[in-house]
Order: structure tokens, then C-alpha cells, then sequence
């Protein structure tokens, strides 16, 4: 009996699953012991950022850790606007300090996000030359450009016949990212787009953008003048040149010359916006 007893437990298959579990049981406790380190030790992260998002404030975006307590993170070298939203695109480096500790990583400001595109319908005559701009309302992107393409080639012809169509166009901003948009074409005979944007006389935007601008104008066209015209480029240099701090008995902070535009991009007119050091607003009548 001891004999067989003896075989049995010396037996390969019961000394296999011994050494087995003292493998595992090794391995557990190292894995442990590792885990446990790695955690004393501070590391730094890369961080991937939206354009236009803000810096994360949460310090465990940028360093992993057990103990991430008194650190703090040096991100001067990402560029930002007024409003702390990152602006350009890049890799910028950052540095995380403790004591006599130092960290540094990388900060990815990336642009995944495609323009936000308003459309707007046209009318042209037979033949009548136009851009594919003319199409465009508003174009945004943090990216500032916008470029435009039809998504079919036969568009360029549409104006040749009468008809109405709709147009596919395929809005790009600087890093590629991508939008379709749509608006309908009116071929007319007799019709034409560039007597319709002088004659739109509804201010849709100004330039400078100011909210509060009361729709005041110190000069005014009949008409829609074309954003590159020489008259558009005279007036504007008279009015500029013209001191109107002569109507107002207090001292002018800051003066801003407003050029007021139509849906299609035509000048209306140009207004003076004055503010004064006591914070009042005015602007300026002819």
C-alpha cells in the first residue's frame, strides 16, 4: 500500500498541476507587487484636444498615478484665445511639476469638426455668369477657411437652359473635414443675379461684428456696391479720414469704421460706432 501510495503522488500529472499553481501564485503576487509600484510612480499622459474646446483643468488628463496631489501643470505653450478655447492646431508640449519632480507630455489640438454651412437659393439668367460662393450665406469653421467644389461637374452648365435644379456642394475647411450641402437653381430668362444683389437692401451682417449696432448709418448707397468697387473704396477712406470728435464734448475712447453688407455680400453703407471713455456707445449720423 505504501508503495502505491508513494507512486501516485509522484505520479507527472499531479506534480505538473503543482508546479502550475505555484507559476500562477507567482505571477499573481508579482503582477500585484508591479501593480502597486507602477502606481507610486507619477507618469504623464499625451492629451488629444478638439480645436476650439478649452484645456482640461482635471490633472488626472495629463498625469496617471496613485497620488497625484500637489502637482501642478505648465500649459503656457498651447495657443489660446481670450476665452481659454485652444485656437490653432498643433502639438504643443506641457509640464507637470511636484517639488523637485518633473513630468512632461504632449497636447494634440486637432480639427475633426466640418464647417457649419447656411445655403441660400439663386436666381440667374440664361447664360449669366455667377461663382459658386453665390450660394454660400454663411460659412464657419475655426479652421477661418472655407473652400467649395459642386459634388457633379454638370452643375457648371446648369445656367445655360432655363430650369430650376437642385445643387450638391461639397464644403472642405484647411484640414479636409467635410460637409454636403444644397440649394436650388433657377435658370430665368430675363432674370438676373447681380441686378438682385444691388437691389437687396436688408442688412445681413457687419464688419466688424458688432451686436450692438442700431442700424445707424453716417453714409448710406442706393444701392448694393460690389465689396471690391472704387466707390465702395473712396467712401470709405473719406469717412475714415473725417474727424467726428468734433460733435460731442467728451473725450473718444475707441472709434470703429462698420461697413454693412447684404446677404450677397454687397456694402449698403458704412456707419462710425464711437465709444466714449464714460462708456456710452453712439453712432455717428452724416
Amino acid at each position: 500500500m505504501d508503495e502505491d501510495f508513494y507512486i501516485e503522488e509522484t505520479s507527472p500529472k499531479k506534480i505538473f498541476f503543482i508546479c502550475l499553481f505555484i507559476l500562477v501564485a507567482i505571477s499573481l503576487l508579482v503582477g500585484y507587487l508591479y501593480y502597486n509600484t507602477d502606481l507610486q510612480i507619477v507618469r504623464s499622459r499625451d492629451l488629444t484636444i478638439e480645436l476650439g474646446d478649452k484645456l482640461p483643468t482635471n490633472i488626472s488628463k495629463f498625469l496617471r498615478g496613485r497620488d497625484l496631489s500637489d502637482w501642478t501643470i505648465d500649459v503656457s505653450t498651447v495657443s489660446v484665445d481670450e476665452e481659454g478655447n485652444t485656437d490653432a492646431v498643433g502639438e504643443y508640449s506641457f509640464t507637470a511639476r511636484k517639488d523637485s519632480n518633473t513630468r512632461r507630455g504632449k497636447i494634440f489640438v486637432v480639427d475633426t469638426t466640418p464647417p457649419v454651412v447656411e445655403t441660400q437659393d439663386l436666381t440667374v439668367g440664361v447664360n449669366e455668369e455667377f461663382d459658386i460662393e453665390d450660394f454660400i450665406l454663411s460659412c464657419e469653421d475655426l479652421s477661418g477657411s472655407c473652400f467649395y467644389e459642386y459634388a457633379k461637374e454638370e452643375y457648371y452648365t446648369l445656367n445655360e437652359t432655363e430650369g430650376t435644379s437642385e445643387v450638391s456642394i461639397i464644403v472642405k475647411d484647411a484640414h479636409d473635414n467635410q460637409v454636403v450641402v444644397k440649394a436650388i437653381l433657377t435658370v430665368k430668362e430675363g432674370a438676373s443675379l447681380s441686378n438682385t444683389k444691388a437691389a437687396d437692401l436688408e442688412v445681413y451682417r457687419t464688419y466688424p461684428r458688432y451686436e450692438d449696432w442700431d442700424k445707424t448709418f453716417t453714409f448710406k448707397f442706393e444701392k448694393g456696391i460690389r465689396d471690391n468697387s472704387d466707390v465702395l473704396n473712396t467712401k470709405f477712406l473719406e469717412i475714415v479720414n473725417t474727424d467726428y470728435s468734433d460733435k460731442f464734448n467728451k473725450p473718444v475712447k475707441e472709434r470703429t469704421n462698420l461697413i454693412a453688407y447684404n446677404r450677397f455680400g454687397f456694402a449698403l453703407g458704412i456707419s462710425v460706432r464711437l465709444e466714449f471713455e464714460d462708456g456710452e456707445v453712439v453712432f455717428v449720423t452724416n
